[in-house]
């Protein structure tokens, strides 16, 4: 089953028919109600989530988990389909209340804006290439800009037709999967009006007597997601952060330690694979793991642990992240921080002696890994973020010492 789409018997959303399936979400748009196509999920605020039980039924809520109501659906599939986002008519009310009037003076806005209309006219191979190269540097470094706005944003004309779109819409060769992945991803960021790219946003940081820094989630901070849900929800395949709560405050993994995040009763909605320990030695290969499962005291499955045998008894499918801790060897790991690799599906789960082990492979229709090449996240961009974050928390920390 194609893991980006939702089942025909789900209400349909209006799309362009000559803008294809993502035409719905753009600012500029016009509909066509026979239309079936709905788009896949990313991060949006006040938006609508669907996701199946395991009663045969879809379930609708929003973003605050408000508003539930269930409606007919088509026989379970093997394994929960992905959560699917319904953008509301309010969604736009930012973008469509702003004037903007000047041209587009933003360098990397221009710039993108440029290299999209140079690929698209250009007709030799290697010049189209180069192009496509330039192109994803500053998609990249878009990614981990501070000063966009929604003026510029409008002014540029970026997330219309003729910008970013046309890219991870087109059906042309030259444009590689992971360079459709960033724009799309850049597109849905830009669209929603969530333009604080700051690595760190939503994180309070606090430091002791000893010199230790603590890192919590800021509770007035507005744009936290839930990770209480099956399916893929917010995330983008290759999404990264630099730190674990980083990922718990954009509806990732849920757990700040643990390996295994869900709810009794629900199940595990993810795990994260991050362990140097002796003890339990995963195996990871890529799109097949051997995940371990610890025992309690009383030689019964610990509580995560009967959290993922649940999902595997109710065949649900668990978002699996990578993390830096990872040995060094695994060539999977991540540079610094967490990824998100996708959506796995639980096969087995036999009980050993000391441990469960719990064999996943990783659901088809999706983005691919990128754990390696030019594609490799983090990127070189965000690594050089990371660094200027970190030097910023030394340059404070030295400061408050000093005083």
């Amino acid at each position: 089953m194609d893991s980006r789409r939702v089942l025909d018997s789900a209400p349909s959303q209006p799309t362009s028919a000559a803008g294809g399936k993502y035409a719905s979400l753009r600012p500029a748009r016009k509909t066509n109600e026979s239309d079936k196509q709905i788009p896949p999920i990313f991060r949006e605020r006040g938006a609508e989530y669907i996701s199946r039980d395991g009663n045969d039924r879809v379930e609708t809520t929003n973003a605050q988990g408000k508003g539930k109501k269930r409606l007919p659906a088509a026989p379970t599939p093997d394994c929960i389909p992905l959560i699917i986002l319904r953008p509301s008519e309010a969604s736009y009310e930012w973008y469509d209340a702003i004037h903007a009037h000047a041209k587009c003076d933003h360098k990397l806005l221009c710039e993108a804006m440029f290299l999209i209309n140079r690929t698209k006219s250009e007709t030799k191979k290697h010049e189209r290439d180069r192009l496509v190269m330039m192109l994803r540097t500053v998609v990249h470094k878009l990614e981990v800009s501070h000063d966009l706005s929604g003026v510029v944003i409008k002014a540029s004309g970026i997330v219309e037709n003729g910008g970013l779109p046309d890219i991870f819409e087109s059906k042309d060769a030259c444009y590689p999967n992971e360079l459709r992945m960033d724009c799309f991803a850049l597109w849905v960021n830009l669209q929603s009006g969530h333009l604080d790219n700051d690595l760190l946003r939503g994180i309070k940081i606090e430091q002791n007597a000893g010199g230790k820094r603590k890192y919590s989630l800021d509770p007035e901070w507005p744009h936290r997601v839930s990770c209480d849900y099956h399916g893929e929800g917010p995330l983008v395949v290759g999404q990264w952060w630099p730190f674990q709560i980083c990922s718990r405050r954009d509806g990732g993994h849920g757990s700040l330690n643990g390996g295994i995040y869900g709810q009794r009763g629900d199940g595990a909605y993810s795990v994260l694979l991050g362990s140097r320990s002796t003890k339990f030695q995963d195996v990871d290969k890529g799109d097949v793991i051997e995940y371990c499962g610890a025992m309690g005291k009383n030689g019964d499955p610990s509580w995560s642990t009967q959290l993922l045998r649940e999902s595997f008894e109710k065949k649900f499918a668990v978002r699996v992240f990578r993390s830096y801790r990872l040995p060094r060897a695994n060539v999977y790991r991540p540079s610094e921080g967490v990824r998100y690799d996708g959506l796995y599906r639980l096969v087995s789960a036999r009980r050993l002696p000391k441990m469960y082990v719990f064999s996943l492979e990783r659901m088809e229709g999706q983005w691919p890994m990128r754990w390696y090449g030019v594609e490799a996240r983090p990127s070189r961009e965000q690594l050089l973020d990371l660094e200027n974050v970190r030097k910023y928390q030394l340059d404070l920390i030295t400061s408050h010492q000093g005083h």
